[in-house]
């Protein structure tokens, strides 16, 4: 792979930074990699290497390059990082190894701004908005470690953006959530900063983003903005202290680190379940939570379907904490064990995640609820044994 051409392009209100990406061993066509944001957060946008390089290694690695070349230099930090992101890959997934990353301008050291600055990922979802809720708990506002800035992606879904550019139904359903995100910003005291990418189209298929890609795609901006902010906070996923492999992860995001800005995964030993209580105090969370998958676009006025998976589990846990009912973010005020039976659970991840709201929603008597999350549990590990014995049959076979 090659990462050519950086450069900036101005427009009247905003800046974008871009990449010429060139694929070397695997069939993919050149691709233009991007980031914008609109003044005046553009002015602090700079094209660097290390925003353009990280985005892409991942991808890079499933794919099955044998080197990348960045027209520029990495920092010196971050010589060390890659090589632990490319291990830590390696050691998860066979089909990634690992890759000779060659800068042009070899390794050089940057530098954090002069006054510290943090900044956070704010998606409307849980996870982002108990990181907030957190630090605003923690910090006072005028310290250092308190969230100045919070960044808010689209492009990040893959329906959001395509070859042809961003799909407008999307566009006007990102532009609802950041007015909503805009007025906790003011009530909060911080700067949003909506930054529009296409990095999902690098990733192909959604095994790649979910397995390697979307922790590092999404971080990298963090270092386009090296002169706005020294840390940012990135999520964790809500599985505790034993997450399963995956692109965000505490042993893994520590690394997209530079001299200039540090990434710090943030809410290592939280569940999800621990994200929701400390949200469930908070009348402005229960008013704008946004954890839907949006499969498809609610109706006007609705800012989640209620319906997907993410929906349904983030319900189950408010019914657990008796709060689902002020939640006006959701268009129900109760889950029925239908609904709960109808969700898909098609990874470990997910299931744990499920699993967590037993204990919970049977504390609070919900009994129905806990037999069909129990039977959808069940459904999705007798899958998971049906496949290993098939696997090994397989094996056998090729083994003869």
């Amino acid at each position: 792979m090659r990462i050519e051409n950086l450069r900036v392009e101005e427009r009247p209100d905003r800046r974008r930074i871009a990449a010429d990406v060139v694929w070397e061993t695997a069939e993919r066509d050149p691709q233009t990699l991007y980031f914008e944001t609109p003044y005046p957060f553009a002015a602090d946008l700079q094209p660097s290497a290390d925003t353009f390089l990280l985005a892409s290694l991942p991808f890079a690695m499933w794919r099955g390059e044998r080197r990348i070349f960045v027209d520029g230099s990495l920092c010196t930090r971050f010589q060390e990082g890659l090589q632990a992101i490319m291990l830590i890959y390696a050691q998860w997934f066979q089909r990634c190894l690992p890759l000779s990353i060659e800068p042009a301008g070899g390794y050089v050291p940057t530098r954090p701004r002069a006054a510290r600055r943090t900044a956070s990922f704010l998606s409307g979802g849980v996870d982002g908005l108990a990181v907030l809720r957190s630090n605003r708990l923690t910090y006072p506002r005028d310290h250092a470690e308190s969230v100045g800035d919070c960044i808010l992606l689209f492009g990040a879904n893959d329906v959001e953006v395509t070859a042809a550019g961003p799909a407008p139904d999307r566009l006007k359903a990102f532009h609802a959530l950041e007015g909503r995100l805009q007025g906790l910003a003011r009530a909060e005291n911080f700067h949003l900063i909506p930054i529009y990418t296409n990095t999902r189209l690098l990733s192909g298929d959604y095994a790649c983003w979910t397995s390697v890609g979307f922790g590092a795609a999404n971080v990298a901006v963090a270092h386009a903005l090296a002169r706005r902010f020294s840390k940012v906070l990135f999520a964790s996923d809500g599985n505790g202290v034993n997450p399963v492999p995956g692109a965000s992860h505490p042993l893994l995001d520590q690394h997209f680190s530079t001299a200039a800005v540090h990434v710090q995964h943030e809410h290592v030993s939280f569940t999800r379940m621990d994200k929701l209580r400390l949200l469930a105090s908070w009348p402005a969370a229960l008013e704008l939570m946004q954890p839907c998958h949006y499969v498809k676009v609610p109706p006007a006025g609705q800012i989640n379907c209620g319906r997907c998976e993410k929906c349904i589990r983030t319900m189950l846990g408010l019914i657990a904490l008796v709060k689902l009912a002020e939640a006006s973010a959701f268009p129900d005020d109760d889950v029925t064990p239908a609904m709960v039976q109808s969700i898909p659970v098609h990874n470990q991840l997910k299931a744990e995640l499920l699993e967590q709201l037993i204990g919970p929603l049977g504390s609070a008597g919900r009994d129905d609820l806990v037999g069909a999350i129990r039977r959808r549990l069940r459904a999705f590990r007798t899958r998971q044994r049906y496949g290993r014995f098939k696997l090994q049959r397989v094996r056998r076979w090729l083994n003869r």
